[in-house]
């Protein structure tokens, strides 16, 4: 079923001084948790071998890490699978980051914004990345042309990459950078009580 939750997300927990949030991803071909690999396996774009999740997770949330505030901190990476399209998701284990924020806070604009960066998969979908309370850079324009360098650029590189295994929600690998989109999240504005 095209655009269902799963059949393999990972959450990703992070927190700030305003509350908590949760990043979700999705991941092709995941394997149960064997020694050695605290979140499982996942098979790879390029050739099907399987790959640590826990490190793809780590080199992701590291590079996002650069577009935080110190006062954030990515805690938990959880698990979730799906039996059929209709099942709920299932956690089923969840791996402690303690990865922090590296921005100095109050550096530019970052409370209630939304950072939504895009890519068009090889099946003609769409997969998202989606940070809340994540740095603006006082820049609210949107980015239609990767950078040659910087942190976008180096996400798209790890997002779009045939030897790892991210992949859009209608299970096909992410491939041509759309965009990346920034604004207010008026829900979180109600909720911080900033109207």
């Amino acid at each position: 079923m095209a655009h269902a939750p799963g059949p393999t997300v990972v959450d990703i927990q992070y927190h700030n001084l305003q509350g908590i949030h949760v990043q979700r991803l999705h991941v092709r071909g995941w394997v149960e948790v064997s020694v050695g690999f605290d979140m499982g396996q996942v098979s790879r774009w390029s050739d099907d071998a399987l790959i640590d999740l826990k490190d793809m997770v780590v080199d992701l949330v590291t590079l996002e890490a650069d577009l935080y505030d110190d006062d954030t901190s990515f805690d938990v990476a959880t698990v979730l699978t799906q039996a059929t399209p209709t099942s709920v998701l299932v956690p089923q284990v969840s791996v402690a980051l303690g990865i922090p924020g590296t921005v100095a806070s109050g550096f530019t604009w970052s409370k209630a914004a939304q950072i939504t960066n895009v890519w068009r998969t090889t099946g003609n979908g769409i997969a998202k990345i989606v940070m809340l309370d994540a740095q603006s850079s006082n820049d609210w324009d949107a980015v239609r042309t990767l950078p040659g360098s910087g942190t976008l650029h180096d996400i798209n590189g790890l997002f779009t990459n045939s030897t790892l295994a991210w992949q859009g929600q209608d299970d096909t690998k992410p491939a041509t950078f759309i965009g990346q989109f920034k604004t207010l999240n008026e829900a979180l504005r109600k909720h911080y009580r900033m109207q």
